[in-house]
């Protein structure tokens, strides 16, 4: 089966935007199953004020309970942004299939930088796949402007 990850990759970039417009740190995130879209969320930091409403953490809270198990073996997720070290662990034990993220984030990142969670002894299980950098320059120009606004 062809997945086609720019388009998946595109909704987790209007997720970004939609949390960018709301005040939150542009980030979305999808989780497809079957080469569909069935959950997306985006940062709500501020909305919940909670330093653990990551995109993906929300999403994978959610997929938990409405797929009442904890394997997700089965599906891929799309984030903007290199996940970090919480969420890459909550990634790992979720048993996802596949990561794909857009711009690296050398400060917090928890898979390329960091941590790198999936690289750790103690972690039994890390995605098949992981992909970097997709649709970087798109995931980084919205992170940019998005702080550029708050300096400026």
């Amino acid at each position: 089966m062809f997945l086609n990850i720019h388009f998946f990759m595109d909704q987790a970039l209007a997720l970004a935007k939609k949390a960018s417009d709301l005040g939150e740190v542009p980030v979305g995130a999808v989780l497809v199953h079957n080469n569909k879209v069935v959950l997306e969320n985006h940062n709500r930091m501020r909305q919940m004020r909670s330093p653990l409403a990551h995109a993906e953490f929300l999403l994978l809270q959610e997929a938990h309970q409405s797929f009442f198990q904890y394997n997700l073996s089965q599906c891929d997720l799309f984030v903007t942004l290199e996940p970090c070290g919480m969420c890459a662990t909550a990634i790992a034990l979720s048993r996802l299939n596949a990561v794909y993220f857009g711009a690296y984030d050398p400060k917090h990142g928890g898979i390329e930088h960091g941590t790198r969670v999936f690289d750790q002894k103690n972690h039994y299980f890390k995605p098949k796949i992981v992909l970097a950098g997709v649709r970087a320059s798109i995931c980084e120009k919205i992170l940019n402007d998005f702080f550029f606004s708050l300096r400026f």
